[in-house]
């Protein structure tokens, strides 16, 4: 059986035709997905299996045509929560938000635990390798939305959705705190070796000039 991958780059379609495998190996997938075959390539097996839920199960991805707009737009009324991906040279900016994207592609969800145990999942040490493993099997931001779709996670009881939650929001304050806390120490710190190095200036009142008062 042959697996590939068609997307849209510009005003072309573009066509990745993945390389035939064994039969042993898709006995060795948990859920065959183009996504799954795809890592396979790349010696990933995909975390998940038939029972774990999947992003595309949980979430709405911003260029779905399956959801109208009317439907879009009713479910960013009620209080939807979004996630977005901005892609960089060394890693991909997760964020989490209420306030409905211009730019940035993202996911949607009617609830925040469904978004924060995404936040979660996507922002730790494996979530970002995955996501940049997926980035490099694609062309286009609109395709790399897409194949997130089939990544999958655990299901959690009610209680542990509602800690999560508390802890993720906690973790970002204590972040937010610590970065703004080394960025004042570290603007401190050079602004008084700056003035070491730096030589005494004096202002200049540039009315004293007459060719300036001439001009006038």
């Amino acid at each position: 059986m042959r697996v590939g991958l068609r997307e849209r780059v510009g005003d072309e379609w573009k066509t990745i035709n993945y390389i035939p495998l064994p039969h042993g190996v898709f006995a060795q997938l948990p859920v065959f997905t183009v996504l799954n075959y795809g890592l396979s390539l790349r010696s990933i097996l995909l975390p998940g299996g038939q029972t774990d839920v999947a992003l595309g199960q949980d979430g709405i991805y911003c260029i779905d045509s399956r959801v109208s707009e009317l439907g879009r737009t009713a479910l960013i009324e009620s209080g939807a929560y979004f996630l977005t991906f901005k892609h960089h040279t060394d890693h991909i900016d997760v964020d989490i938000t209420t306030e409905a994207p211009v730019d940035d592609m993202y996911w949607m969800f009617p609830d925040a635990e469904l978004a924060y145990m995404w936040y979660a999942y996507f922002c730790s040490t494996t979530g970002q390798t995955l996501i940049q493993e997926i980035s490099m099997l694609v062309q286009t931001d609109e395709s790399f939305g897409y194949m997130l779709s089939s990544v999958r996670r655990r299901v959690l009881d009610v209680k542990n959705e509602a800690q999560l939650i508390k802890s993720v929001q906690a973790a970002d304050e204590a972040y937010i705190k610590a970065v703004t806390e080394a960025t004042r120490s570290w603007k401190e710190t050079v602004d008084s070796l700056g003035a070491q190095v730096m030589p005494p200036t004096a202002s200049i009142d540039i009315e004293d000039y007459s060719d300036y008062k001439k001009e006038l």
